[in-house]
């Protein structure tokens, strides 16, 4: 089972290069019978379904989804009329129909197998499953925090902007080396905190301000806001 499916991957990837350049030779369809035992029929309607979602018009199509869906959430407010309400439950409803019909679609194409080798559509997975369980605790009239979750498919773009998932990785490698000085203002803030409590712990009692050092929590917490410079702003406006 190993060995066919590296050799459906490869196979599946000189599919896409021959896509790009305009279609399939006559020779991939003797290959699949002989590589994958395919009938013709499951055989043609599988190398169709790749064909789809791997088209330009779809991923553009799913990612004007993914714009509209984050709008109909932006728009969610308190108070809002009773129609749009309804209107936007139906979005909803008609959103997670069409990214279910994606995974489906996903996992017609590439096979359970194949589909959750890869971390995005592991990802998108999680999200339909979290949407389709929101959307059967709102029909019983539960609360659900799992709507909030949808929000997250925007990190799906960065599959389709190459540019920002480089951003993304040079900001994660950053942040190794943040730590470092991360754990220096910690210090510095610990050593002020200690010595603020010796030279103004419970010398200001009558003061109502919440900026303080009387006990090591509260000088922690207005070390940290002196290097911030709140306190100093607060004092002088």
């Amino acid at each position: 089972m190993e060995l066919e499916n590296r050799k459906y991957v490869s196979f599946m990837k000189r599919v896409e290069r021959w896509l790009k350049k305009g279609g399939l030779p006559d020779r991939v369809l003797g290959f699949t019978c002989n590589v994958f035992g395919w009938t013709c029929k499951m055989r043609n309607y599988r190398l169709n379904v790749y064909r789809l979602v791997v088209s330009e018009e779809f991923v553009n199509f799913i990612m004007f989804m993914i714009f509209a869906n984050s709008f109909t959430m932006a728009i969610e407010h308190h108070n809002q009329p009773e129609s749009m309400t309804g209107a936007l439950a139906l979005c909803n409803v008609i959103f997670c129909v069409i990214f279910a019909m994606e995974m489906i679609l996903k996992l017609m194409a590439l096979g359970g197998q194949l589909y959750f080798v890869d971390p995005v559509n592991c990802f998108d997975a999680f999200i339909v499953v979290a949407s389709i369980i929101d959307l059967t605790l709102a029909v019983g009239g539960g609360f659900s925090a799992l709507r909030a979750i949808r929000v997250m498919r925007l990190f799906k773009m960065l599959r389709f902007f190459p540019t920002m998932g480089v951003q993304l990785n040079v900001i994660g490698a950053a942040v190794g080396e943040l730590l470092s000085f991360c754990f220096l203002l910690l210090l510095y803030v610990f050593v002020f905190a200690i010595l603020g409590m010796y030279l103004f712990g419970a010398k200001y009692v009558g003061t109502q301000s919440r900026a303080n050092y009387d006990y090591f929590a509260m000088a922690m917490l207005t070390s940290f806001q002196i290097t911030t410079g709140e306190v100093c702003m607060n004092e002088f406006t």
